[in-house]
């Protein structure tokens, strides 16, 4: 399990140094390193009680989740929500690793006051689960309330998450749906001036230019 974990930490460092690798590839990694995480907890319940049985099943569930979560995010890159259900669930993935440890060997004394046999633990532990769906879930939207009031104050934006309408383009432009032999693209500088010897009808691209312009019935910028 670590071993992928690894691969998929080194896969993002050679992203991140420039080197060329294939499109989507960290994404790939990642949901491998969870996927055999998940295999190896599923079959790590063979002659176990029941309670310690459905605690497991509990992260394998939250780990499959993740596998889906992140392989939705590599097709969707520029979704908001879905980074967040991945830190959602790989917190929840955390901290039910904590609770599995507490209820099976009681802070590391090596044994439990549950009834790992009692149909009612069982019941028990899954109320317990939801409690740390619920904690994590208030968590996260008080970090995002707290960001808000400090970021949205300055910048003078409404929401954090782009609109509805400027994340459909985005979604539009990022997967090929936009450009075509109909699509004309300008580059806008910082002074909003056009190049006005532009003749190929392509658009002027500079890499110094933070903004663009895309005109297909639909303009927007992105910074």
């Amino acid at each position: 399990m670590y071993a992928f974990f690894l691969i998929s930490g080194v896969v993002d460092m050679v992203g991140y140094s420039g080197t060329t690798i294939p499109d989507g590839l960290d994404y790939c990694t990642l949901a491998l390193a969870l996927a055999i995480e998940g295999l190896l907890f599923a079959s790590h319940v063979h002659g176990r009680e029941i309670l310690d049985i459905h605690i497991h099943l509990l992260l394998v569930k939250v780990i499959a989740a993740t596998v889906v979560v992140v392989l939705l995010e590599a097709r969707f890159r520029r979704h908001p929500l879905l980074p967040l259900g991945r830190a959602f669930l790989l917190m929840l993935q955390g901290t039910w690793f904590w609770a599995v440890a507490v209820i099976l060997y009681k802070h590391g004394q090596g044994h439990s006051d549950w009834d790992l046999s009692s149909p009612e633990s069982v019941m028990m532990a899954t109320i317990y689960f939801s409690w740390h769906c619920a904690v994590i879930f208030v968590v996260m939207i008080f970090m995002h309330l707290l960001m808000a009031r400090f970021y949205l104050g300055r910048s003078g934006e409404k929401s954090l998450l782009p609109s509805r309408e400027r994340l459909h383009n985005l979604s539009k432009a990022t997967w090929g749906e936009v450009p075509n032999s109909d699509t004309k693209y300008s580059i806008l500088s910082s002074d909003e001036d056009m190049d006005s010897n532009d003749n190929d009808g392509g658009g002027d691209f500079n890499a110094n230019n933070k903004n663009f312009k895309m005109e297909r019935g639909v303009d927007f910028e992105e910074a």
